[in-house]
């Protein structure tokens, strides 16, 4: 059995502070840079950009955000629960 590495628990601390942050706003939409700089709250200093990416790519992955891909190929994220098919 594998030992949980530090970065596995950084990214399941980052998914869960994502996921908080769309249960208390389920309208949220943002880039990964927004949701990096803005989102994260005091988590923000503690974790690379490079992290919130994977942590936003494993939340589409397990269907708890959208993707949308935006004319000029700007990519927002959003919750998969209340943002079905648009993105206010």
């Amino acid at each position: 059995m594998r030992a949980t590495s530090t970065d596995d628990v950084r990214l399941a601390n980052v998914c869960k502070a994502i996921a908080i942050y769309v249960a208390r706003r389920p309208y949220a939409a943002d880039t990964a840079l927004g949701v990096f700089e803005q989102w994260l709250g005091e988590l923000h200093p503690r974790v690379s950009q490079q992290l919130v990416e994977r942590a936003l790519a494993l939340l589409v992955q397990q269907g708890e955000l959208r993707r949308y891909v935006l004319a000029g190929g700007t990519e927002l994220y959003a919750s998969a629960r209340h943002n079905r098919g648009h993105v206010r």
